[in-house]
């Protein structure tokens, strides 16, 4: 982030509205998962991908936040231009009582292959 390559190619990787779900486990927690899917619009493959993902109070504060490296993994090694993949991002932990009012995720970094 804030180098003039990342601000320029920032909104030509698009993301979706992310969507959460959520489930109760044995344990008594609720795990919520986010999920979007990210197009590369770049004209450019890209090799890495990091996604910020939040879970946040009615304020806009984060309850929990994490940064996820989605690409490379071994099921998805780059992503090519004008392709798309689904990005989920899983929470547990959270209580009935945790003032749980949005979610958010955004693309963090990205690389591209050269």
């Amino acid at each position: 982030q804030g180098s003039s390559q990342f601000e320029e190619y920032k909104s030509k990787i698009h993301r979706d509205e992310p969507e959460a779900t959520e489930a109760k486990r044995a344990l008594g927690d609720t795990v919520m998962t986010l999920t979007t899917t990210v197009r590369n619009l770049t004209g450019k493959t890209l090799s890495g991908l990091e996604v910020w993902a939040a879970v946040v109070d009615y304020d806009g504060k984060p309850i929990k936040q994490r940064n996820v490296v989605v690409i490379p993994t071994p099921r998805q090694p780059e992503l090519a231009p004008n392709k798309q993949m689904q990005v989920n991002v899983s929470f547990d932990g959270f209580k009935d009582t945790d003032p749980r009012a949005n979610i958010k995720m955004e693309v963090a970094a990205f690389k591209f292959k050269e």
